[in-house]
């Protein structure tokens, strides 16, 4: 494909995303799909018909478009279904070990996200390390190019941080740490 064909091909790319984007993205959007996400996956429903546009174009591409965003919007919920799975396990796995009672409601799921949220930077990436890619703490040590005493004593703080924000969801998140 020479320059000149690249060059139409964006302009269609253009003038079809003018025209049905935000369709496209409202489309993804009303299913569900917060605002950035459902702009992110349409931009990427038209860049697959880009890649494709040379064996599209005698077909109806914004039909194709449509297609490749059902597909982005059924992977996107499958991947979230599977993301609240593991979070619902490591966050029982976390209360557990914090002495708390095992969650079971959305709403406790989220208290867990929201309080991890809270964390300093690095406690929060120590204690995510730790429960959801269940390394050891010096395999974290390693990655984070710190002692692996350093690491302990992260995990510990983080989770009598934790321990304090989910016993109180309403003290201030602490800044700087």
């Amino acid at each position: 494909m020479d320059d000149d064909d690249e060059e139409f091909y964006d302009e269609q790319l253009r003038a079809l995303h003018a025209e049905h984007g935000t369709r496209v993205r409202a489309f993804l959007r009303d299913t569900g799909i917060p605002e950035q996400e459902a702009a992110a996956l349409a931009n990427e429903a038209f860049m697959a018909t880009r890649v494709k546009w040379s064996e599209i174009q005698s077909e109806n591409p914004i039909a194709y478009t449509y297609g490749v965003a059902r597909k982005l919007r059924s992977k996107y919920f499958a991947d979230r279904q599977k993301q609240t799975v593991i979070v619902a396990a490591e966050a029982d796995r976390i209360l557990a070990e914090l002495d708390f009672e095992p969650v079971l409601t959305p709403e406790d799921l989220m208290d867990v996200h929201h309080a991890l949220q809270r964390l300093p930077l690095r406690q929060r990436e120590v204690v995510m390390l730790y429960y959801w890619e269940s390394m050891k703490t010096r395999e974290i040590a390693a990655v984070l190019g710190v002692a692996p005493g350093h690491v302990q004593r992260t995990l510990s703080d983080g989770r009598q941080r934790l321990r304090q924000i989910l016993a109180n969801p309403w003290t201030p998140k602490e800044e700087g740490k």
